[in-house]
This record gives structure tokens, C-alpha cells and sequence, in this order.
């Protein structure tokens, strides 16, 4: 599990450890851990989780940090492939993972965008996006509870790129049109680059296409981060 772990987080995806067999964090809230937001790439935290509970299952922490949105398709109450048909999407080429009860994750590239999680997506198929997670391979459920849903999850093509989200999953927009709002100077000491920069990010903001706002709200802080 540690060896799975550091590799995924040498590929820039944030890891944290669950609960041994189970698909909950393993650090509880009032230990201080907050779930998916533990996610982590350092080899150092890994490394010490792993190294205390080494049977610990492994989180993937999706969204824009990762760089990774998944489809969860569930078949344990209905069978998810089929309302995955109705999407009218091509799943076939992008990294993709059988779950124990024999649903599936397909993994896909994060556009640079919010993306909400969306439980329901169509029938038996959630979206995790910003501030969701799901369990990775070689992790294994065993919940008596449950024991025909038990087992591994496996990769069914490791190694396969992450493909572009398909847009049709992506959140839906506002598209009504919003009211103008008020312009706020910017004061105390800035330095003429920053407030050139910082001006010419509003600009795209307040004239971006209604729909696009969000988005272009979302490139611009980038950029400015940068």
C-alpha cells in the first residue's frame, strides 16, 4: 500500500490513507482529520501513515489539485452502465478501474474549471470532482455488511491516459444574465506591474460571456497566483 501510494503521489495525485478493508478516512474529525482535504503528495506524511497502519486503504483526493475527475458507475442497486450509455460518452481509452461489487472509475483530466460533485448524475453514476475522493487500486473492501460487494479494486487498463473530461459532464452554468455591479479602485501601496495585472484580470472578468464567468473568475486568480 505505501509503495502504491508514493507512486500515485509522484504523479501529482493526492493521497490519504482509509480506514484497513474500508472506504472512510482512517483519521477520524476529532483527531483532527478533515477527509479527502488530508490529501496530500508528500512523501514524508505518506510515508508516516503508511508506516503506522500499513494495511491502510488509499484515497485519491479528486479535483483541480490532482488534476483528476472520476465517473463513479455503481451496480449494487441498479446497473449504472446503462444510464452510462444514455450519456451518449466515450469511456473506451481513458485510465479506468473495476470496483468490488463490479462497477467501474474512469478517470479523466481536469479542465482547469470547477466541477462540482454530483451525486446522481443520472441513475446510479456520480461525478467526483472538487472535494471529493474515491478509494485506488490495490485497496480492498471487506465489509461483512456487505459481502458480495467485497474484493479488490483493480485497474483494468494501468497505464492508459487521462482523457479530456467530456463536456457534457461538466456543472451546468448560470446563464442568466447578471446585474452590473459596482467597480472597487484598488488602494494602499501596489506595485504598477501587480496593479496593471490585477486590472487587466478584472477586465476579462466583468466582460465575459454570461455562462463563462466562473470560469474566466477561475483563470484569472490563477494567474495572478503565478
Amino acid at each position: 500500500m505505501l509503495d502504491a501510494a508514493i507512486a500515485y503521489a509522484a504523479e501529482g495525485w493526492r493521497v490519504f490513507p482509509l480506514k484497513p478493508r474500508r472506504k472512510t478516512p482512517l483519521i477520524p474529525k476529532e483527531q483532527g482529520g478533515r477527509g479527502c482535504h488530508d490529501g496530500t503528495t508528500d512523501i514524508e506524511q505518506i510515508a508516516s501513515w503508511w508506516g503506522q497502519i500499513d494495511d491502510a486503504n488509499i484515497g485519491l483526493a479528486t479535483g483541480i489539485e490532482s488534476g483528476v475527475v472520476v465517473l463513479d458507475v455503481d451496480v449494487k442497486r441498479g446497473d449504472g452502465f446503462a444510464s452510462l450509455r444514455s450519456l451518449e460518452i466515450d469511456v473506451t481509452g481513458t485510465l479506468a478501474a473495476k470496483t468490488p461489487s463490479g462497477g467501474a472509475h474512469y478517470f479523466f483530466r481536469h479542465p482547469g474549471r470547477r466541477i462540482k460533485n454530483r451525486a446522481g448524475l443520472v441513475d446510479h453514476v456520480d461525478l467526483r470532482g472538487d472535494g471529493g475522493y474515491v478509494v485506488l487500486a490495490p485497496s480492498w473492501v471487506n465489509d461483512p455488511k456487505y459481502p458480495a460487494w467485497c474484493g479488490p479494486y483493480e485497474w483494468i487498463n494501468a497505464g492508459a491516459p487521462l482523457l479530456p473530461l467530456p463536456s457534457v459532464l461538466f456543472e451546468e452554468e448560470d446563464k442568466a444574465p447578471r446585474p452590473a455591479g459596482e467597480r472597487h479602485e484598488f488602494g494602499g501601496e501596489v506595485h504598477p506591474i501587480a496593479r496593471v495585472a490585477l486590472e487587466q484580470e478584472c477586465a476579462k472578468i466583468e466582460t465575459a460571456a454570461n455562462g463563462k464567468r466562473n470560469e474566466q473568475i477561475f483563470k484569472s486568480v490563477a494567474a495572478l497566483y503565478q
